[in-house]
């Protein structure tokens, strides 16, 4: 008796657990509609935010003190870049001949082309002091690495200036970057990329520097442009770089922003690149995603740590725009493989509304807005997936990803 109770219940359980759509079962199909309005809605959130911030047009407050006269440690790492150099480094050079306390140090990352035979000669002809400069040479590759190396040459107190091999920088740079470090309250701050037109991710730095501007007005910006950068490392308390990573900006950042400092992207200085924006820009998307991912997730702490209450808002939308944002635009564009295997579902009905947020997304690829939104989530989730995977982060081989 006791066992036919339990056989009716159980079939009585096995007819209410699955929720019938035209005699088939619908969890796998309710779960993919649940998930694409999930995905939807945060992408509809994150892009009213991005608006709201571009029409608030707030700007870093213009230093009013005058220049430090602390010594600037210009560092320009390289590897492989005998053609680059020749058209960057003599605007470094110019900049360092016309400050009157600067020294350079230029480290050379396992390069096996004639890159350190065209600095020696640029620097030969540009009659800069031999106590004014020097060249360290790496035996192994990686920027990380490089970086450490060359702050060996650094003394308390300096202003170091990170410089890429690609950066035409501007003339006058140091001198601006010397009245922005002379306000105590900042611990870095870089340059902004002039964008070219025909750059395939012009879209996407656009609003990436926009979005810079924004955070930077309130001065808790975590991730600057390492392309040009100048930072303290006596006053934010810094020890070495991790060499397992490239995100050498976004270490700063996080290190200055931590220790109560101002972390800024200023647009008071800026460079233009010298990389071929069409040569391997992909992998290098990708390389530099896995270096900031892998660096906001070893910084998940700061949600509990109460000295960065004021920074909780602005990493809470980082860790959104960078980790969880990519997966939503993949998963809205293939959620419709899911649904239309059940032939059903293509019926006029309301759960066809369901298909609206993949539409939009499909539609936005007509524009180079919609395409850099799909690269950028392709390069993120490839970086995501190396971190994951524990793939090496410190592989660095400028031009060629």
């Amino acid at each position: 008796m006791n066992f036919n109770r339990r056989t009716k219940k159980i079939k009585s359980f096995q007819q209410h657990k699955v929720i019938p759509f035209n005699g088939q079962t619908m969890n796998g199909i309710e779960a993919s509609q649940i998930a694409g309005w999930i995905c939807f809605s945060i992408l509809s959130i994150t892009t009213i935010r991005f608006y709201l911030i571009t029409a608030s047009k707030r700007k870093i407050p213009n230093p009013e003190k005058f220049p430090s006269n602390q010594r600037i440690l210009a560092v320009l790492a390289f590897r492989n870049e005998e053609l680059t150099i020749k058209k960057s480094l003599p605007r470094v050079l110019s900049e360092t001949l016309s400050d009157k306390n600067c020294k350079l140090v230029l480290v050379n990352s396992a390069s096996n082309d004639g890159s350190v035979e065209a600095i020696l000669e640029t620097i030969a002809e540009s009659g800069l002091e031999a106590d004014s400069w020097c060249l360290i040479n790496s035996d192994k590759p990686g920027k990380g690495r490089a970086l450490n190396m060359a702050m060996s040459n650094y003394v308390d107190g300096d202003i170091v200036i990170m410089i890429d091999a690609d950066a035409l920088i501007q003339k006058g740079s140091f001198g601006t970057f010397r009245k922005f470090m002379s306000n105590e309250e900042i611990g870095a701050i870089s340059a902004q990329e002039s964008i070219r037109p025909e750059d395939p991710m012009s879209e996407y730095k656009t609003r990436s520097n926009e979005l810079r501007q924004f955070e930077s007005s309130s001065g808790q910006c975590p991730i600057l442009e390492g392309s040009l950068l100048a930072w303290s490392p006596s006053r934010i308390e810094w020890s070495s770089f991790d060499e397992s990573s490239n995100a050498d900006d976004a270490q700063i950042a996080l290190c200055s922003i931590r220790s109560g400092h101002k972390s800024h992207v200023t647009s008071e200085i800026k460079f233009t690149s010298l990389r071929d924006s069409k040569k391997a820009s992909f992998q290098r998307s990708v390389r530099r995603s896995q270096g900031l991912n892998l660096q906001l997730l070893r910084n998940i702490d700061i949600f509990w740590d109460p000295s960065c209450r004021r920074f909780r808002s602005t990493f809470f939308f980082n860790i959104i725009l960078h980790c969880i944002i990519p997966w939503c635009v993949i998963f809205l564009l293939f959620s419709p493989l899911i649904i239309i295997q059940y032939p059903e579902f293509t019926e006029l009905n309301p759960n066809s509304y369901s298909m609206v947020p993949s539409l939009i997304i499909f539609i936005s690829l007509f524009s180079k807005t919609g395409r850099s939104l799909l690269r950028g989530s392709l390069a993120s989730i490839l970086g995501q997936l190396r971190v994951l995977l524990r793939m090496r982060a410190s592989h660095w081989e400028p031009g060629e990803g």
